[in-house]
């Protein structure tokens, strides 16, 4: 059995690299388990697998509708993109690398779904990488680093659901271990800047450089007039609130799926009334369809 999860572990990672889909993925993983275990196949693809597959919908599908809803109000409503030109001024497009990660990093924390993420950011890290003549590939260094490691996983109050889930089984809250998280955040961030310089100078050391996408096309990267955003301290107001309700919150409430689900709710709420202007000309029935909340 115990050889089973580690070949399935390895079938998870071989077949992500080769770009298969999650759900066969997880069938491919599933039977290599199931086999090893000697478990009756219909048995533990009807019950366990299904049971484990579908329980994480079932127990965090409002966390997952609040988020869609915030994220894609924060990107509609242009805050998203707002925030994200406010750290260029503040650090300069010459430091393109660190930019982009903090841009990623503040956004995914304040709760914006990764997806959202890369259609607000791309046009911003696109302009970025073409002024400092950098390979597309370095994007992902960013992406990564300011999605899928501190903002993930140790930053304190972080809505993601690698944090949420720990709390309903340890009993802990989203801001648990402050210090330990933020040293590990110090950390994971400092290391990651470090790799970053260096392959960047090894990007430029092999004569590597910028181009768009195949087939892309470029008038889409362009930057958008500045003067149609929200302004600074609209479009950081629903973030801030709902990092306050997750950090004041979590001295009152027990249960952080609610927490998040409520800082979500409020954050959503707060992006709609303080854009309502930007949203009449916008079809809202469509913020509760699937071409919207995906």
């Amino acid at each position: 059995s115990v050889i089973g999860l580690i070949l399935a572990v390895v079938v998870l990672v071989i077949g992500a690299y080769k770009g298969l889909g999650a759900l066969p993925l997880t069938l491919l993983a599933s039977l290599v388990v199931i086999l090893s275990s000697k478990i009756p196949i219909w048995t533990g693809f009807s019950q366990y697998y299904m049971n484990g597959y579908t329980s994480a919908y079932f127990s965090y599908f409002l966390l997952f509708c609040s988020s869609a809803l915030y994220a894609k109000l924060m990107d509609i409503s242009g805050c998203a993109t707002s925030i994200g030109y406010q750290f260029i001024d503040w650090f300069g497009k010459k430091r393109v690398l660190l930019v982009s990660t903090l841009i990623i990093s503040v956004l995914t924390y304040g709760g914006v779904s990764l997806f959202v993420v890369v259609y607000a950011v791309a046009p911003i890290m696109f302009l970025l990488f073409k002024e400092a003549n950098l390979p597309r590939h370095l994007t992902m260094a960013c992406l990564i680093t300011g999605s899928a490691t501190y903002t993930m996983t140790s930053l304190p109050g972080t809505t993601a659901l690698t944090n949420v889930i720990p709390t309903q089984y340890l009993g802990t809250t989203l801001t648990a271990a402050p210090v330990f998280g933020i040293l590990a955040t110090i950390a994971m961030f400092t290391m990651a800047i470090l790799y970053m310089g260096y392959a960047e100078r090894l990007a430029r050391k092999r004569g590597e450089v910028w181009s768009y996408p195949e087939n892309a096309d470029p008038l889409l990267y362009e930057i958008k007039d500045r003067s149609q955003l929200p302004s600074v301290t609209i479009s950081f107001t629903p973030l801030v609130s709902l990092v306050l309700i997750i950090i004041i919150g979590s001295r009152f409430v027990a249960n952080s799926t609610m927490l998040a689900v409520l800082g979500m709710l409020v954050g959503a709420l707060l992006t709609y009334v303080l854009n309502i202007a930007r949203f009449k000309d916008k079809n809202m029935k469509k913020v509760f369809d699937k071409e919207y909340c995906v």
